[in-house]
């Protein structure tokens, strides 16, 4: 909207006698040596190559660099408005950013070009090569703005939707290639993943996944790239690759011929539309074997297994009516066992908790320091404290404890199953195969067969914790300690079905050890008193180890340095006798009602980026007309913050145009990240984390 008012009010302000500069054609200077070098041999690769190419600049969108476009289309176009489109972006200086004229993404990104024209005629649908620029940024994480050249490449789209990005983050030759489909609480469609997959096998070029359980993605307990979190916003499909080395694997990276070749024929292989996309699908890796299966074969294979289930049960019903009927009698009368099952266990759980945050306390541990040694602490200790309870349980008169233990267990899985299905249809293939564990740990009469079940079930969410631990994902520790009683009770779901399929187990070890062993002179009573001695005299002693242990890794961990982030600030003020740092140079041009305002800015040293802010100086909304950079309002909206990518030029000029008649404030932020002694007269920062901001404030008059 804004470049056609201008466009307006420029007409109608006769160019030839008024000049209204709201946006000043000031040339893109990038100070990022690295990426301005690559930009510039890139051109001459592609002038060389005798392709045709778009260079887009950034400033539009705040940053100070420029992005470069190759586009191809099919030969016989059969375009849609609505009609897949793929776009191969790569940045110009990515992660890890090192010295050299091409990064292996680039070097990937030409060789694709010419594999994409030499096969332009298998080619169904447009695909574009973006190079951007501004994707890096060096300020703290609290500060950063990336990605300017992937958001201004979102401003070009004209449907996002039926658009394919992938994303390639390849700094040096990679050994495999790590492949992230998902952020949190979103995954990429299956019909974008797949062909990429089969590829990459047939190809055999070495390849993983980051995340091989898209439950957890949808549970948000791993974030994923902010590339892929960007694009799902804008409904964009989109795959992430980065580099990864395999470990006991060398001098075996992947040619960028290889790996070009790949992308080609994954381009090649997507059809015009993009139809029935599949964001439910399953992943199973068979050591290193990826196979994806769609959403239809995993309902399919979850409607079979729940109808035999329901048949077999309905089987059970009719032949052996008699004992299904007492054993649910049984069950409905001692309905509030599994009411107090869940209360003692949500009880363990918060006494644990509160018992980690008390030991946390003590040592005087950062909250910031998050680990996964203390969430596992607090697991470990609520089941030994439920387990305290399983002697007590010698007091409950329960006939067929065995039995009634397994059908409770049952019960809780298949209603978290069907619960599930409302809720996340991702979370089915998990709770399916905990469902068969528990469908065989109840039925099975063989103690050791049980065992094996109730252990089965841990094993089986180790890999999805392996899986966290692999991408450094932090979010899943941070909620098992958390005091929150919800969150108790999810655990508490969870966690109760192994303990009942465990308890379940011991009844079946007694009733063996009662039918093998003579009969004994002591009485029943007798008996049960001793086997609840024995049992707690050794949880004391399993308890005493486990906390003299669990003491001694907290004393190790509040010894652990945690090195303070340097955050330093400098207020100038106008008159101050000391020398400047940042200055600050307007002037003014008033046509009808509004106020054309040049701003000229220097800064001593090299500052990482400008940041410009328009306050009101009475409390009210600033009004700004026109900036040639994006801008946004704060949520208190008193304040209007012009959105600026790093490096920019310095001294740096623009032009804000404001209505007439409204004063406001400008102020004005220089961020330095790297310490200079002129600049900061503190001593230098003992940590690479510094952010050294000088701000400055002027009236606009």
């Amino acid at each position: 909207m804004i470049p056609i008012k201008r466009l307006l009010l420029i007409s109608f302000c006769f160019i030839s006698l008024v000049s209204l500069h709201a946006q000043s054609p000031l040339l893109p200077i990038s100070t990022t040596a690295l990426e301005q070098e690559r930009r510039e041999a890139l051109i001459d690769a592609l002038n060389a190559r005798e392709v045709l190419f778009e260079e887009r600049s950034l400033f539009s969108a705040g940053g100070f660099g420029a992005s470069i476009y190759v586009s191809f289309h099919p030969e016989t176009p059969e375009t849609k408005a609505a009609g897949t489109q793929l776009i191969l972006a790569i940045p110009l200086a990515g992660t890890n950013a090192s010295e050299g004229a091409f990064s292996f993404g680039i070097e990937v990104g030409l060789t694709f070009i010419e594999a994409i024209h030499e096969q332009s005629a298998l080619l169904s649908i447009p695909v574009l090569i973006a190079f951007l620029g501004d994707e890096t940024a060096k300020l703290p994480k609290e500060q950063r703005r990336p990605h300017l050249g992937l958001k201004d490449l979102y401003t070009t789209l004209d449907s996002p939707e039926t658009t394919i990005l992938l994303y390639v983050d390849l700094e040096t030759a990679p050994e495999q290639v790590l492949i992230h489909h998902g952020a949190a609480y979103t995954i990429t469609a299956r019909n974008a993943l797949e062909s990429l997959n089969t590829l990459c096998k047939s190809q055999r070029l070495p390849y993983t996944l980051a995340v091989r359980f898209n439950e957890l993605y949808k549970l948000g307990f791993v974030d994923g790239p902010d590339v892929i979190s960007s694009a799902a916003e804008q409904e964009i499909n989109a795959l992430y690759l980065e580099t990864r080395t395999r470990p006991r694997v060398a001098n075996a990276t992947i040619a960028p011929q290889s790996l070009a070749d790949t992308l080609a024929a994954y381009a090649a292989s997507l059809t015009l539309t993009m139809e029935n996309l599949d964001y439910h699908f399953l992943i199973l890796d068979f050591f290193g074997n990826l196979i994806i299966i769609s959403e239809t074969l995993t309902v399919t294979l979850f409607a079979l297994i729940m109808a035999l289930f329901f048949f077999a049960l309905l089987v059970y019903t009719i032949v052996h009516r008699k004992r299904w009927l007492m054993q649910w009698a049984s069950f409905i009368r001692r309905i509030w066992v599994p009411v107090l099952f869940v209360c003692i266990m949500i009880l363990c759980l918060e006494v644990s908790g509160s018992f980690i945050t008390l030991v946390s306390n003590f040592f005087a541990i950062d909250p910031r320091i998050v680990d996964y040694g203390r969430p596992a602490c607090k697991i470990l200790m609520a089941l030994f404290l439920f387990s305290l309870f399983s002697p007590l349980q010698q007091v409950l008169r329960i006939p067929r404890k065995a039995a009634f233990y397994g059908s409770i267990a049952i019960l809780f899985v298949t209603l978290s199953v069907f619960i599930a299905i409302f809720l996340e249809f991702t979370l089915i293939p998990l709770l399916l195969s905990i469902f068969l564990l528990m469908l065989l740990g109840g039925f099975i009469k063989i103690p050791f067969l049980t065992y094996l079940c109730a252990f089965s079930l841990p094993i089986l969410c180790l890999s999805r914790f392996l899986d966290m631990l692999a991408i450094g994902s932090e979010k899943f520790a941070r909620i098992i300690l958390s005091e929150n009683i919800l969150t108790s009770f999810y655990f508490t779901v969870i966690m109760l079905p192994f303990m009942l399929i465990l308890e379940r187990a011991k009844a079946l070890s007694e009733q063996q050890r009662e039918f093998k062993k003579s009969p004994s002179p002591l009485s029943m009573d007798r008996q049960r008193r001793a086997i609840i001695i024995r049992r707690l005299i050794c949880s004391a002693g399993i308890l005493l180890a486990g906390l003299g242990g669990f003491m001694i890794y907290m004393n190790r961990l509040a010894k652990v340095p945690l090195v303070e982030a340097e955050r330093r600030n400098l207020i100038e003020e106008e008159g101050s006798s000391a020398p400047e740092v940042l200055t600050i140079e307007t002037t003014t041009q008033v046509f009808l009602e509004r106020r054309t305002v040049q701003i000229n800015l220097s800064a001593r040293g090299e500052p990482t980026r400008f940041d410009l802010y328009l306050d009101s100086n009475d409390g009210s909304r600033p009004v700004l007309y026109s900036a040639p950079m994006p801008f946004e309002t704060n949520e208190q909206r008193n304040s209007l913050t012009l959105i600026m990518g790093e490096g920019p030029p310095n001294p740096l000029t623009l032009e804000i145009v404001v209505p007439l008649g409204i004063f406001e404030v400008l102020r004005v932020e220089a961020l330095y990240t790297t310490w200079d002694p002129t600049i900061d007269s503190l001593p230098a920062p003992a940590t690479d984390d510094y952010l050294f901001k000088v701000s400055k404030t002027a009236p606009i008059l």
